[in-house]
This record gives C-alpha cells, structure tokens and sequence, in this order.
C-alpha cells in the first residue's frame, strides 16, 4: 500500500477515536424548574386600636350678638366720643354720641311743673272730699235727731199734750235735714268723682313725663355691650332723624362659628346616643370642636363648643346648621365676624378596629396578609374611609403584617417580599 494512502487511512482512525472519546466523556444536561420572583412590596404591622376621626367641614364666624346704633330722637349731633370711629373697641355704658338735650330739658321741665300742679290739686280735692265727709255725716245725726223729735211730738199730740203746730214744726224740720244730708253726700259723690279726675290727670302727667325723661336720655347714644364698632355714619353737628342709623356695634367676647354638618355625620352622631328619651337638651350641645383659622402661612387654633343646633335640615344638600362659641379671647387673637374657618368636629370613636392605607385594599375590599413570604387574602369590613386612610375590621389576627400598598396582579398565595413600613396608627 502506497505512504500517502496509509497515512490518511490513519488520520481517519484517529479523527474517529476523537470524536468517540469527545461523545462518551461529555457531561449529561438536567433539568431544573424555574426559579419564582418575590415581589417586593410595602408592609406594616396592624395594631387593632380605638380610632376617633375628625369631620373636617368649613365654617364662618359671627357675632353670636349685633346692634344697631339708631336715633331715637330728632336733633343734632352736638357730642362725638373719639371711640366711635370703625373698628375701635368700646365698653358697656359708653356714651359715644349725644344729640342736643335743651328742647328735652325743657320737656321734662314743663311737664314736671304740670305734674306739680296736677297732685296739688289731687291733694285739694282729698281734703275737700274729708270735710264733705264729715258734713254727710253731721247731716245724718240732724235726720236722727229730727226723726226722734218727730216721733215724740206726734205721741204729744196723740195724748192730746202737745200741739199740731209742734207736730208741723217737727216734720218741717225733718225735711230740711234731710235735704242737707242728701246734698252733703252729694258733696261727697262730686269730691270722689273730682279726685278719680285728677288721678287720670296726674297718671297722664307722670306718663307724660316718662317719655320726656326718656326722650331726654334717649339723646345720648350709648354702647349696650362691649364690642367692636363699625358701619359709622355719623359727623360732629349733623342733624339726624327718629330711627336714622348711626353704626353697628358687635359683641366682642361672644364670636361663634356657624358651620353645616353632612346629614350623613349627623345622623351617625345622633346614633351614636344610646337612648334619646328623657334627654332635656341636644345630644350635640356642648360637645367640644376645634376651630383653625389661616392667615397666610400662619394657623391659629381654637377650642368652640356647640351651643345652637339649626331648626331644620337644609333640602338644599341634606346638611344641618350648627353654632359653636368661642372663648372669649377668640376676638384678642383678631377673629372677626365673617372669617372663614376650618373645622374639626370629633367624629364617634371606633373601638379595637385597624387604619390601614387606602391603597391596601383592592376592589372587592380584600387585605393581604404576609405568611412567611406568601400573600393570604382577608375580606374586611370598611367602617370608615378618611380619605387616604381607612378605618377596618375583620379577622386579621391583631400584629399581623400585611401588604401596605397592592400591586398590579395580586392575588392570594403570590410571593412576596415585604419592606416595612411604619406601623398604622
């Protein structure tokens, strides 16, 4: 056999032997099963917990007391007080204005003078009518005494001891007494008659000079509460009219806030009484609510209590009307009438229940709890959503971790990797 054809016989032998030895000595491939991915989700550890919410509505304050300054007389202005100007503060009884008293001076002055006189001849009437008294009474003893003179002269003249003439002068004599008593108690008819008169007259008088007195004050135009003055429209000398308005006075230390409460709220607050009958006020007066009031950047809180309770449920959107006073330091702070206010009223107190984020829960009101890295569905019951929070209750066993915020796709036993968040409070 021919070199060449041996040594390629040979490089063929040895290429098998190779690729023989290459098939037997390769590693065997196994089949894994594929890895699972864990999620990695937000948790937190539920504490159940008693939970009072805040009902946030709005409010506007008020004065829970306003007057009107008002002339109750005509005239001009002839006093002005440096207080009574918009915005200042005043105190009870202060006179602010004055409108020119003389005329009313010299009212009261004539009428007391007629009132003088009306009781003087009051008084002269009375004596006149106890003299006239006593005369009635004298002129009944002389009708006594000549009825007995009467009697005794007829008797004489019956015995035939006394004359007709006696007799005659006796009846005469009767008569004429008698006449003098009935003009006597006339006397006495007209003196009452005179004094119930001059009674009118002196009660007309004295009413008369009520309203002059009380016109003469009514020319000094004073605060009737401490407060806050506005809406002035008055001038040193202007002439006003009966019932021209001069300014409005609003009561310092009486400012309330007038807010509506859902009738939702309303109703759950109201429930929330155990027994209604027998209660002598609103289950809701008195109850503590706390105003905050925003200037610029700067909040101002105060504590009001529910005095008022409105008379009817506004058709409009189902809400009623409820008044809240303030302390009276509330106008020190610069509330005014007419700010408008936030407020919190405290909402009924929801025991041994969870808060967990809005985001925990999906649509068919399902919490996922965290069983050594799986997800385990729970169907709660909401109680309350707070908006951004919401208040649960269920079987979630108390210190369980669940799922703070769902992901796209969760469903009951998913694989999960939990980073905690803060627990819910």
């Amino acid at each position: 056999m021919p070199s060449g054809l041996r040594t390629a016989s040979a490089i063929i032998v040895i290429a098998g032997v190779i690729a023989f030895l290459l098939v037997i000595s390769r590693p065997n491939a196994e089949l894994t099963p594929p890895v699972e991915n864990a999620v990695i989700v937000k948790s937190l550890i539920l504490e159940r917990t008693d939970i009072s919410p805040l009902i946030h509505v709005y409010g506007e304050i008020t004065a829970g007391r306003e007057g009107e300054l008002r002339a109750q007389v005509d005239g001009r202005i002839v006093t002005l007080h440096d207080q009574f100007r918009d915005g200042v503060a005043v105190v009870q009884q202060t006179v602010l204005a004055e409108i020119d008293p003389e005329e009313f001076e010299i009212a009261v002055a004539e009428v007391s003078a007629d009132l003088d006189q009306a009781r003087a001849l009051l008084s002269e009437y009375r004596q006149d009518q106890v003299a006239n008294e006593k005369l009635a009474k004298n002129a009944q003893k002389q009708v006594e005494i000549s009825i007995r003179n009467l009697e005794r002269a007829e008797k004489l003249a019956r015995i035939k001891q006394g004359s007709e003439q006696a007799k005659d002068d006796a009846s005469l004599a009767l008569a004429q007494a008698e006449q003098s008593e009935v003009q006597a108690r006339q006397a006495v008819t007209r003196a009452k008659s005179r004094i119930a008169q001059q009674r009118a007259a002196v009660q007309s008088n004295e009413a008369r000079l009520a309203r002059a007195e009380r016109d003469l004050r009514m020319t000094k135009i004073i605060a009737p509460f401490d407060g806050y003055v506005t809406d002035v429209n008055l001038a040193l000398g202007k002439a006003v009219g009966v019932g021209e308005t001069l300014g409005r006075i609003i009561e310092a230390a009486d400012l309330e806030v007038r807010f509506n409460l859902p009738e939702a709220d309303y109703g759950r607050l109201l429930a929330a009484v155990v027994d209604l009958e027998g209660q002598q006020t609103h289950p809701l007066l008195g109850a503590s609510v706390q105003i905050i009031w925003k200037v610029g950047d700067t909040e101002l809180s105060r504590d009001a209590q529910i005095t008022r309770v409105g008379a009817e449920i506004d058709a409009a959107w189902g809400g009623i009307e409820l008044f809240a006073t303030l302390a009276e330091d509330a106008s020190v702070m610069g509330l005014r009438p007419g700010a408008f206010v936030d407020v919190l009223v405290p909402d009924i107190v929801y025991r041994g229940v969870y808060s967990v984020p809005e985001r925990a829960l999906d649509a068919e009101t399902l919490v996922y709890q965290i069983i050594e890295g799986r997800t385990k569905a729970i169907e709660v019951n909401v109680l309350r959503d707070l908006g951004g929070d919401i208040i649960i209750d269920g079987p979630i066993p108390d210190r369980a971790e669940v799922v703070a915020e769902r992901f796209p796709g969760i469903t009951d036993g998913a694989r999960v990797r939990p980073v905690r968040e803060r627990p819910s409070s």
